[in-house]
């Protein structure tokens, strides 16, 4: 499926943007490690909604989105889900100052080693929570969080057709779950 490969290979570029803020810092580009840390993040949290099915939004931190559709998610991340979302904030918030600057702030001046060594760490640790998630679903090619299929049934007579919904299991659990969707139009019930 396209949506997993392509969240496969924005785990390979967030690999690779790990290894280069190190080099970045080690050659003292302090502001370049705050973007790239950044970029990272938000490369990370989108390999999450495409690998749930989510339609990728072109905004630069989507840690919204992931709580607006926690129940897709899968236990480990939504157990970390406050820690990413407060990292993907507080990176996102640098972004365009540590890329352009601006007449008062200029980025090569204005970051230093210890704020290279913070971003570093949180997209170290971002990158901790979220890659095994992805890892995960390549492997097994199963859905990461929920996915639906929805199935016309006639309940008692023609008149009386009800739509259910055939919820399959997270990835770390077997049991589908089931629910009725009444109209749909309206959100569904969990039987």
């Amino acid at each position: 499926m396209t949506s997993d490969r392509l969240a496969r290979a924005y785990l390979e570029k967030a690999t690779v943007r790990i290894k280069a803020l190190k080099f970045l810092h080690q050659e003292r580009g302090y502001s370049d490690v705050v973007r790239e840390a950044q970029e990272c993040m938000e490369i990370l949290l989108k390999a999450v909604l495409r690998c749930l099915g989510i339609e990728v939004p072109k905004i630069h931190d989507v840690s919204r989105l992931l709580r607006q559709r926690i129940e897709l998610l899968p236990q480990p991340l939504k157990d970390n889900l406050d820690e990413v979302s407060r990292l993907s904030r507080e990176l996102r918030k640098d972004r365009e100052l540590a890329f352009h600057g601006a007449d008062d702030w200029i980025p090569t001046e204005e970051y230093s080693e210890q704020d290279s060594l913070e971003v570093i760490r949180k997209a170290e640790r971002a990158f901790e929570i979220v890659s095994p998630i992805i890892r995960r679903r390549g492997q097994s090619g199963r859905t990461i969080g929920v996915s639906a299929v929805t199935l016309m049934l006639s309940v008692t007579s023609p008149s009386s057709i009800k739509m259910f919904r055939v919820v399959t299991a997270a990835a770390d659990t077997t049991t589908p779950r089931y629910e009725a969707v009444l109209n749909p139009g309206i959100p569904t019930v969990t039987m």
